[in-house]
């Protein structure tokens, strides 16, 4: 390749590529610090996942639509013994703050004015998804083995009107269509 740069590993191999792009993985707290600055802009659509700003999908009408019901029916469910959130982050683990469509938090009277609310404080995590379902999973559940703990997290798919659930990290999901924890109908 004319013009190419040479580049030599320290065994004195000659390589014609460059070296791999080294990544920095970002602390929830640095995250944090780049919105007060304001080099994320508030509407900025980005969550923090495993050190990295990962892109959110736009929110299509069905969706919209789907996590607004769910919202109501929780709300309803779930009274003062549960604060309900749509669209809000939390800290998973130093290194990651997703934003679901709806979690379910432990009562605070602060509403978590002083801190955003943690894994002891989710009681459940909802993400709702057209075509995204493996993306939005992996963002909901944290990995098996991990040492983040939540009680449970579900997502749904608007298409298929399928439920995944997942009651502890080191159980993977399950699917099972329509099931009746979520209320999601197969008409548009």
């Amino acid at each position: 390749m004319p013009g190419a740069r040479r580049y030599t590993d320290p065994m004195g191999a000659v390589d014609r590529l460059p070296p791999p792009v080294k990544r920095h993985r970002l602390k929830a707290d640095d995250y944090q610090r780049l919105g007060a600055l304001g080099v994320l802009p508030p509407d900025a659509r980005v969550e923090l996942l495993d050190g990295e700003l990962i892109e959110m999908a736009p929110i299509g009408s069905r969706c919209w639509a789907i996590v607004n019901r769910l919202a109501r029916l929780l709300q309803h469910a779930v009274g003062e013994r549960a604060i309900v959130s749509s669209q809000s982050s939390f800290r998973l683990d130093t290194h990651s703050e997703p934003q679901p469509d709806l979690a379910l938090f432990k009562p605070r009277d602060d509403f978590y004015a002083a801190a955003l609310p943690t894994p002891d404080d989710t009681l459940l995590v909802i993400e709702v998804a057209d075509s995204s379902c493996r993306c939005t999973r992996a963002a909901a559940c944290p990995r098996s083995g991990s040492s983040t703990s939540k009680p449970g997290c579900c997502a749904c798919t608007a298409i298929r009107a399928a439920t995944i659930t997942s009651r502890s990290p080191q159980r993977p999901p399950r699917a099972s269509p329509r099931s009746p924890r979520c209320p999601v109908s197969r008409s548009t």
